[in-house]
């Protein structure tokens, strides 16, 4: 239904108490003998000549006339008002019944005051303010409990009445019961059903166009900006008051400063953003610099906040920027919950074409504003001024989609012409795998896995593809019991078992099998899985065995081995928690050369060993994943090629500094993603290479 309202009928909030009804808008526009030229100067005569007008200066009359001019041009000239009426409105003084804008009586503040709650709605019809649609006036009554007293609004324009007239429209908030004073008006160009609790029940008012308040925006062509701050409640709003003019940004939007952030409008798009990321906003210039215009309104400090050229990120306490395609790769690869980290700084311009990224995990996102390519890079320090793309690894993954398809992926890549002998182990963290990778570099060899009880179709494919004349199994019946070992007798013309049920004994058996003698011997404890397999390039290096031993004293087997093999020297991984000094004497007593290898932990032990083991490529795993290491272990002991470990998501520190320091030119990943993560593997990319 809709209710067309007269403004100086009872339907207006002028006093009375009764529902609006439709009453007839009286007509305007007598007809006259006089001509529009002579209508206008006998307008603008009286306006100058008019007793309100007299009690200001020339300069502030001339004034204010040109205010009227550029506010109201047409009201102006043809209506019976003054100067002072075409800015403010008509019906701007108290005694003519009208209710104050809420923006005089609350600071400039859009929106209802404490103590009052939107009670009802009229609405404007084809309004400049609102770009030709409906402007909608909602009144603020006082709320049931609250006090007001009944006064004239000390406004500079707005002089309307606070608290006088006791009326409701009755289209808001109906589950408020009663009727009481209305407070004030605010100004909408949303529809009030959709901007707040209102229903779609209509009542015109068009005799009220003029209405106005000083406090309010100009009501002639307003930005899209300006409405929007309107909406939100000028000074009440979340972004506070106007801190600067509004100013172009790029690609033909506007944008403007607040005092809790900032606004932008392009292309029928009008958003905010406040908080810290307003901070960072405006910080970047808003709409002038690199990160364009917000996608939507944003408030509080999010992780993330979008523009439409790049995003604002939360790190802790700071709010930093990445834009343009530097945002794009860091968005691909997960933002912050990614293996980049959190942004460290504000994503700028460097030398040349280059502007670049700084994220917690020490890379950068580099982009080529020349090419448009994206990258990440471990060290900007070598990026040519010319555009240049300096080189850097390449990171090569071999894998499969399992634990068996990717070792018989490191055999074909290793052994791509077959093999005499194929080494087999258990697929479970078996126990005597650790001298399996030297001894199959001795005699080059591939490592495969097999199930307790079956072959895998994958193993199975590749020991036929091999067409070995022997298969060695390593390991007794917990990790390959006698099915398995009766189905291998069918796939090679020899089989045998190296094993025993202890893995000291089991690593002596193998190293006795495939080693008639050996000048070196790498030695490491009997519980470090990890150190094993790590070692063993260097164990293929030196053309030595690994054997193993306890901690605390070096055991009678073990040492009958190194005498059997005749060894001079003995190079031992790990630190004293690992093989204590009690073994060095051992050694030493025994005349032999004992050098030790270590670190604080297996990590950096790890790292220390890569420092003997000379190669432009080196070969990566994920440090927990049994399988890729030992496939990892047969892949690096053919050439051989050191091993770094690193996490599923991320690289540890040690890894990292060994990759800068020896700078690869090839990076071997081992393993599918689930254990070394496609971030991983882009970061590996960006380390420099000579």
């Amino acid at each position: 239904m809709t209710t067309t309202l007269a403004p100086d009928t009872a339907a207006t909030d002028t006093g009375a108490t009764t529902t609006a009804t439709a009453t007839p808008v009286p007509a305007t526009g007598a007809s006259t003998s006089t001509t529009w030229t002579e209508r206008t100067v006998e307008s603008i005569t009286r306006r100058l000549s008019s007793s309100r007008l007299g009690r200001r200066s020339f300069l502030t009359r001339a004034a204010l006339v040109g205010s009227a001019l550029a506010v109201d041009p047409v009201g102006f000239l043809i209506r019976p008002q003054s100067a002072w009426a075409a800015v403010c409105g008509l019906e701007n003084e108290c005694n003519q019944g009208w209710s104050a804008f809420c923006a005089t009586i609350n600071d400039g503040a859009n929106t209802c005051p404490s103590g009052s709650y939107p009670a009802g709605w009229w609405k404007i019809d084809n309004t400049t303010f609102c770009s030709g649609r409906a402007r909608y006036i909602v009144d603020c009554n006082r709320s049931p409990g609250a006090s007001c007293s009944c006064r004239c609004a000390n406004g500079d324009c707005d002089r309307r009445r606070v608290c006088c007239n006791n009326f409701r429209y009755g289209q808001c908030n109906t589950q408020v019961r009663g009727t009481t004073e209305v407070v004030c008006r605010i100004v909408l160009c949303t529809p009030p059903w959709e901007w707040g609790n209102c229903t779609t029940t209509s009542a015109t008012s068009n005799g009220t166009r003029t209405h106005w308040s000083s406090r309010l925006p100009s009501r002639t062509d307003p930005t899209p900006i300006t409405v929007k701050w309107l909406e939100l409640g000028l000074t009440g709003s979340v972004l506070g008051d106007m801190a600067s003019v509004e100013r172009d940004g790029r690609r033909g939007g506007t944008w403007a400063v607040f005092d809790n952030g900032a606004m932008g409008s392009r292309n029928g798009s009008t958003h905010y953003v406040t908080g810290p990321h307003g901070d960072a906003y405006v910080d970047r210039r808003g709409a002038e610099g690199p990160l364009g215009y917000p996608v939507r309104d944003t408030s509080g400090n999010p992780r993330a906040v979008r523009y439409d050229t790049g995003s604002t990120y939360r790190a802790g306490n700071d709010v930093w920027a990445m834009d343009d395609g530097i945002d794009d790769y860091y968005r691909n690869w997960g933002e912050q919950s990614g293996w980049m980290g959190a942004p460290t700084d504000h994503a700028g311009p460097l030398r040349g074409p280059w502007r670049a990224g700084p994220t917690a995990s020490g890379w950068w996102v580099v982009h080529n504003t020349d090419d448009g390519d994206t990258r990440p890079m471990r060290s900007i320090e070598q990026l040519d001024p010319d555009g240049v793309w300096p080189k850097t690894a390449v990171a090569r993954r071999t894998a499969g989609d399992n634990r068996w398809d990717t070792a018989a992926a490191v055999s074909q890549e290793t052994h791509p012409s077959g093999a005499d002998t194929v080494f087999v182990v258990g697929d479970g963290r078996s126990i005597h795998t650790h001298a399996v990778p030297a001894a199959a570099a001795r005699m080059d060899a591939p490592i495969l896995f097999v199930r307790q009880g079956s072959i895998p179709s994958e193993t199975r494919d590749e020991i036929q593809r091999l067409d070995p004349q022997r298969i060695i199994a390593v390991g007794t019946g917990v990790d390959i019991n006698r099915n398995v070992y009766a189905q291998l007798n069918d796939l090679a013309p020899s089989v045998d078992r190296w094993a025993d049920r202890r893995r000291i004994i089991t690593a002596v058996e193998v190293s006795r099998g495939a080693f008639p003698s050996a000048d070196d011997v790498v030695l490491t404890n009997d519980r470090s899985h990890r150190l094993a397999m790590t070692s063993s390039p260097l164990a293929a290096s030196l053309s030595a065995p690994t054997l193993i031993t306890s901690t605390s004293r070096l055991l009678p087997v073990v040492a009958q081995e190194i005498d059997r093999l005749g060894a001079n020297r003995v190079t031992i991984v790990g630190n004293t928690s690992s093989v204590s000094n009690d073994v060095v004497d051992d050694l030493e007593a025994r005349g032999l050369d004992v050098r030790r290898v270590s670190g604080s932990s297996d990590l950096t032990t790890t790292a220390n060993v890569y420092n003997l083991i000379p190669s432009a490529r080196i070969v990566v795993t994920e440090g927990d994943a049994f399988s890729n290491l030992v496939s990892a272990a047969s892949l690096a002991v053919r050439r051989p090629l050191p091993i770094l470990l690193v996490n599923e998501n991320s690289i540890p520190n040690p890894t990292d500094q060994k990759i800068l320091w020896r700078r690869p030119d090839i990076i071997k990943i081992v393993g599918h993603d689930r254990s070394v993560s496609h971030g991983v593997g882009e970061a590996l990319k960006g380390y420099p290479a000579l």
